[in-house]
């Protein structure tokens, strides 16, 4: 499968250096990265999905890949590079694939990814985060230097 072509962000936004992949970061210089740096980021990590057009009798974000669940692939990486780990869906799967990744308590999810995404957003609104990054559970990696 070809990549898609490269991206640019808005003018004003960052500076305007090309990225390929829809999943991939824009590089930004170092006079952003240290602002970013300066920033309390913190994650969601969306897992509310049935994974109903994968066809497996569970949920792909709790597969095992590699010997853990997919969803603690993404959960270690997000929790190593963000201040907070916000998860959303069902508390008690979501506890026992994390395991011990640093984590608040899990919320649960809605009817639709939007409704998700909120209701991980209203759990992280009492810790006044600077910036919120939403990644979904089924997708285990996330490159280095994805995340400033």
């Amino acid at each position: 499968m070809a990549a898609p072509p490269a991206a640019t962000l808005p003018s004003g936004s960052f500076p305007e250096t090309p990225c390929t992949g829809y999943a991939s970061a824009t590089r930004i210089d170092a006079a952003a990265a240290s602002d970013l740096a300066a920033r309390r980021i913190a994650s969601i990590l969306v897992a509310a999905g049935s994974g109903s057009r994968f066809g497996a009798d569970t949920p792909k974000q709790f597969l095992t890949l590699a010997g853990k669940p997919v969803i603690r692939h993404a959960a270690e990486a997000l929790a190593a590079q963000t201040a907070l780990l916000q998860p959303v869906g069902d508390p008690v799967t979501i506890d026992s694939a994390l395991g011990s990744v640093p984590h608040l308590r899990p919320v649960p999810g809605g009817a639709t990814r939007q409704e998700s995404v909120r209701a991980g957003l209203e759990a992280l609104a009492p810790h006044a985060p600077d910036i919120v990054l939403v990644h979904d559970a089924a997708r285990p990696f996330i490159p280095p230097g994805t995340i400033p």
